[in-house]
């Protein structure tokens, strides 16, 4: 089994060493200035916004990476209310260009950015005020957007470590954290215990140590791919809401058939976590949280043979 482990490894860290990974700037550009364009209809739309009002936006981010704040900052030029939707349609636009582009911008196949659109962690993020969409946009101008893709780090690192120059800015852009903001992961992690006591947390410090060694397993497995990565990261977490499904939903757009409603169909099942869960019972579970994770697994399974379009690797 070692052997076997090894003759896998072995190759993928060799192609790791040999890969670029350059920023995709054309997404980037078009995520934003989209998202800008959308915004004024997005302002019309019923959007509590209760994370962004309370944490984001007057920067009292507590548990938060420090440079949150940094990357939330240009937003305070506008309103609240006004900043929430430009965050929000950033995020819409960016999540349709990534799923595009998974699709490999087929327009036979354009339809699976209105699945994507329609899945419940979606409408969490644009509810709750959230910021997962900057860590999608910054997967897109990685290893220059390390700062944005890094506000979900326990979800992305593992796919920045797929690529030497990711790795690169990611080493580099940690150290000058460090220099800035001292030992902050002290604050974070001491945030945890807060973060898993919501009714609706999942990851497996929550759920029990045989998750996180399942996503383990998975990240060993994913080969270098962006996607699986993000499956594997996200199953590996300790810490993990529904919400944070929304860097998943671009995978739809690789697969087809079946296989596509299928996925469509699972990530609708991150609705039953806040649905069944009790709000007066702090880290109580349910059925419903252990059944979410069906969707990174599938995720993980499905894309096994398919072509990551995100950043081609060379051949090993």
């Amino acid at each position: 089994m070692i052997i076997g482990l090894r003759s896998r490894l072995e190759p993928l860290l060799r192609r790791w060493w040999a890969s670029g990974g350059h920023a995709n700037w054309k997404e980037v550009i078009v995520s934003v200035l989209g998202g800008l364009l959308l915004a004024p209809l997005v302002n019309l739309l019923p959007m509590l916004g209760y994370d962004w009002t309370v944490r984001f936006y007057p920067g009292a981010i507590l548990f938060n990476t420090p440079w949150v704040n940094w990357v939330v900052a240009p937003f305070r030029v506008l309103g609240v209310r006004e900043s929430l939707a430009v965050l929000n349609s950033i995020m819409l636009v960016t999540v349709a260009v990534a799923t595009a582009r998974e699709a490999n911008y087929e327009r036979r196949e354009l339809w699976v950015v209105a699945l994507a659109l329609f899945t419940p962690p979606i409408f969490m993020v644009m509810w709750d005020g959230q910021i997962d969409g900057l860590a999608l946009l910054g997967l897109f101008g990685l290893p220059w957007l390390v700062p944005f893709a890094l506000v979900r780090p326990h979800l992305t690192i593992w796919a920045i470590l797929s690529r030497r120059n990711w790795t690169l800015g990611a080493v580099i852009f940690g150290a000058l954290t460090l220099m800035v903001w001292g030992w902050w992961p002290a604050n974070v992690l001491g945030g945890m215990e807060f973060n898993l006591g919501h009714p609706i947390a999942m990851g497996w410090a929550r759920l029990g140590w045989p998750i996180g060694i399942l996503g383990v397993v998975m990240l060993i497995f994913a080969g270098g791919d962006m996607y699986r990565l993000l499956a594997a990261g996200t199953v590996a977490s300790s810490y993990l809401m529904p919400y944070h499904f929304l860097i998943l939903l671009p995978s739809m757009g690789r697969v087809k058939g079946w296989r596509r409603i299928v996925l469509w169909a699972c990530v609708w099942l991150s609705l039953l976590v806040p649905g069944l869960a009790d709000p007066t019972q702090y880290y109580s579970t349910t059925f419903a949280h252990y059944l979410a994770l069906l969707y990174p697994i599938l995720v993980w399974w499905f894309l096994r043979n398919t072509k990551d379009r995100w950043h081609s690797l060379p051949a090993a």
